[in-house]
């Protein structure tokens, strides 16, 4: 392994990684030259690990205020950035604020579990700090990930407020996928900031334009999934009703899919997200809010079923697929009356036009998901932890432990995901039993 810092060894142990990119070597120098920064990199890069990595080695083991505020568009996002600080096991403690999450919960960690660092949304971050509940005295460093986004008219007012609260920062990073030159005055970048430029490196994506004879759309978008063999897809659409009228009529074709938009409860979201992840659906159906911030492997194709409204949010949504050393394409579901808009015609003028991609006759076959989420009616505050799960499911389910795989434990809630071979002996087992003295619902979702 490279020799970097102990700290930094620990933490990329820890993590499984083998070596670090370029650009995570290049941002490990920048962060330490105490030098303000912009990062530009594709989605999948690993720029979140690229700025989480260096502040191990700015952090005062022995302070107990806040010295890092990491600021996110999308609670997802936030979500994100503070797994992979856990997921280091440093020895900092985090604490993560976004709407949705209980506010009682986040002021007990700031005010008394004290957080080296700070991960969220400018409209709760705002809020702790109207409120008393976060301190800024000791901020010596502050990120704005996703800067393109959390920079937008609609965050302005928030951000000025924020960043005026940092009265001693050091260092200033911006992070994001897009480059965009026009940054407002309170990102105070310094005139000598760095540039870390590695948007030059993504790797090319084939993009396909798939013609559906209807305008509808939905029968096209069958036969498309089933050329897909089972592999996982985002669908992404620009109305959150679309979401729901898509994934209902897929249902009635057997299709499992999962809904994802701003207007549904934050648990139903984090169901539809884990559903996906452990591959009970092989597809998510979702507005661009999917486009940012979330981190799933192993997506091999977008489907654009409506066309987005820039070319900005063109590339975040492609940018879910080809990630890392993966492979991907993304599809344009196209009927002849729709007009493609001028970012795309502007690709088609420097590339020649997208190649087509056919759609199979008729149907094939579309192979069942290998496991299925379990909901379980209790959760963290009913003193309930994994092991509890796997230790219940196996003993009175009567599972092996290699029939369970991902767990969400969730506050009042759990998910299990189980192979699907296994589920139906399963429930019939368990149902009516408690766990852990509790009796609870357990059902198929």
């Amino acid at each position: 392994m490279t020799t970097y810092s102990q700290k930094i060894n620990q933490a990329i142990e820890q993590l499984g990684i083998d070596k670090l990119t370029a650009m995570q070597q290049e941002m490990l120098a920048g962060v330490a030259s105490q030098s303000d920064i912009t990062l530009l990199a594709p989605t999948g890069s690993g720029k979140t690990l690229a700025f989480l990595l260096p502040l191990l080695n700015s952090l005062d083991k022995k302070s107990t205020d806040v010295q890092v505020l990491i600021i996110a568009p999308s609670r997802e996002l936030a979500i994100q950035i503070a797994s992979v600080w856990e997921q280091m096991k440093n020895g900092f403690r985090v604490t993560c604020c976004y709407g949705g999450h209980s506010m009682s919960d986040e002021k007990n960690q700031l005010v008394n579990l004290h957080p080296s660092v700070v991960v969220g949304t400018p409209g709760r971050i705002l809020d702790h700090l109207e409120r008393g509940f976060l301190q800024t005295s000791s901020v010596k460093q502050v990120i704005i990930d996703e800067f393109d986004k959390s920079l937008e008219l609609g965050f302005q007012e928030q951000m000025e407020q924020i960043v005026d609260a940092l009265l001693v920062v050091e260092q200033h990073i911006l992070v994001s996928a897009t480059d965009t030159s026009d940054l407002p005055a309170f990102a105070d970048m310094s005139a000598d900031a760095i540039r870390v430029n590695y948007l030059t490196d993504q790797k090319p994506l084939t993009i396909y334009r798939v013609d559906s004879p209807e305008k509808d759309k939905i029968e096209s978008l069958h036969l498309l999934l089933s050329s897909f063999k089972g592999e996982q897809a985002i669908l992404f659409c620009n109305y959150r009703e679309s979401v729901e009228r898509i994934c209902a009529q897929l249902a009635d074709h057997n299709v499992a899919s999962s809904a994802y938009h701003g207007g549904m409860e934050q648990e139903d979201r984090e169901l539809s997200l884990f559903r996906f992840s452990v591959g009970a659906s092989q597809l998510l159906v979702s507005t661009d809010l999917a486009a940012r911030g979330l981190d799933i492997p192993n997506v091999k194709h977008i489907v654009h079923y409506h066309l987005p409204v820039d070319g900005e949010s063109f590339t975040h949504r492609n940018g879910r697929t080809a990630r890392w050393e993966s492979d991907g394409a993304a599809y344009l579901l196209l009927h002849s009356s729709e007009r493609i808009p001028d970012y795309i015609q502007d690709k088609l003028d420097e590339l020649g036009d997208f190649p087509e991609w056919k759609l199979p006759e008729q149907l094939l076959a579309i192979p069942k998901p290998a496991y299925q989420v379990i909901y379980v009616g209790r959760g963290k505050q009913h003193k309930l932890s994994k092991g509890d799960l796997v230790g219940f499911f196996c003993k009175i389910g009567g599972l092996k432990s290699n029939d369970i795989g991902r767990i969400l434990l969730l506050p009042r809630v759990s998910f299990v995901s189980v192979k699907s071979s296994s589920v139906k002996q399963m429930l019939r087992l368990v149902q009516g039993e408690k766990i852990k003295g509790q009796k609870t619902i357990f059902k198929s979702v």
